[in-house]
């Protein structure tokens, strides 16, 4: 089910976005020597805290959209911390265990958005228009003045992706997200210590 605005308000979500931000960060300490998807887990969380604290962020995404993103980022947190507790016996790691969570999880999300099109096309439909506006206007570099090391950080991969594929990045098609979570994830190897 879609969540609606109800009663949440934007500071909980931010609240919601930023214990989840902290909680992969912890998974990341824990396992990066396996994978760095919770590096890029806890920087999108990060990013979408901010956004939720930001005054502006009506222009660009509504509290319903960040409604049901907080919906789905914890049916993903469900999903991934079980993932991450399978890791500690596995002997598995680099960029096929990286690739394998980006896909499972982008799989997991294209099947809820497809369940979520049947259910309520209308919500469906605005969270898709509102989540390309932001990455459109991310890959544009419509960027607050001062904002976070954090959104800038998502800002430049955000470019990359576009520029790699000669166009911005859509959240409906699964192979754009997919191509967002390798690039995240190739940043924080790219940023891990020797």
């Amino acid at each position: 089910m879609l969540a609606s605005a109800g009663s949440n308000v934007t500071g909980s979500h931010h609240e919601e976005f930023d214990r989840r931000a902290r909680n992969y960060r912890h998974l990341d300490a824990r396992l990066a020597a396996h994978t760095r998807f919770f590096a890029a887990a806890a920087l999108t969380n990060s990013v979408l805290a901010e956004l939720c604290a930001h005054r502006a962020r009506w222009m660009w995404i509504s509290q319903t959209t960040l409604g049901t993103l907080l919906t789905l980022g914890g049916m993903l947190e469900a999903l991934n911390l079980r993932r991450a507790d399978s890791l500690d016996a596995q002997s598995t790691s680099g960029a096929s265990l990286d690739a394998s969570f980006v896909e499972m999880e982008q799989a997991y999300v294209e099947s809820v958005l497809c369940g979520w099109a049947r259910s309520c096309a209308p919500r469906h439909n605005r969270l898709i228009v509102e989540l390309d506006r932001l990455l459109l206007a991310v890959a544009n570099g419509l960027l607050p003045p001062q904002c976070s090391s954090n959104v800038r950080r998502y800002a430049e991969v955000l470019c990359s992706v576009t520029r790699a594929a000669g166009r911005c990045p859509r959240f409906a098609i699964c192979a754009d997200r997919i191509s967002i979570g390798r690039a995240l994830i190739l940043e924080a190897r790219q940023r891990q210590p020797a």
